[in-house]
């Protein structure tokens, strides 16, 4: 059971990301005992920051980072509202996130909308949404992410748009998306 949370959170997190056609990377199931983590999904982290560089910032370069801020926030969100949504394990406060293992989600989510409860509200109920009405992408991914344990973001890609199996050109293998898991 507990890789099947795993494999549903993680997936969250992805269908977020594609929500918003932010890379996902590598996203795995496997646990990660130096971070403290059962899964993990790598998506870019890379703010819109080089406008920092030159001083004084812009109206739209104040709502890129705004908006930046937003989507990375609810990406956080999401892999819990995955849980919350299609397993119906606990809620979207930062408690039941922290007693089912996303409190990291959250504290990071809380602070990239300045622990604004109002935003913060905002963006939990918008994961829910995305999560809710791409119920059945979520499933492929933590089918597969079941089925295979790491999927990278062609990978992801595939599955979204096809399912499995992956043809050949794609098929998991050493330095690529990793090992099948038994």
């Amino acid at each position: 059971m507990e890789k099947r949370i795993t494999a549903y959170h993680e997936a969250g997190h992805v269908i977020a990301c594609d929500e918003f056609n932010i890379a996902c990377g590598v996203v795995t199931i496997t646990p990660n005992e130096e971070r403290e983590t059962a899964g993990h999904c790598m998506h870019a982290e890379d703010a819109p920051y080089e406008c920092f560089k030159k001083g004084k910032l812009t109206t739209d370069e104040i709502k890129a980072i705004a908006t930046w801020n937003e989507q990375h926030a609810i990406v956080g969100y999401a892999g819990h509202a995955a849980l919350v949504a299609l397993l119906n394990i606990g809620g979207m406060s930062d408690i039941s996130a922290a007693e089912n293992g996303a409190g990291q989600d959250f504290e990071k989510a809380n602070e990239r909308l300045g622990l604004d409860p109002e935003r913060m509200g905002r963006a939990k109920a918008e994961a829910l949404r995305i999560v809710t009405a791409r119920r059945d992408d979520v499933e492929k991914v933590a089918d597969a992410l079941l089925k295979l344990g790491r999927l990278n973001d062609a990978q992801v890609d595939w599955v979204l748009i096809r399912g499995l199996p992956l043809p050949d050109h794609l098929a998991p293998r050493a330095g690529r998306g990793g090992a099948p898991i038994g």
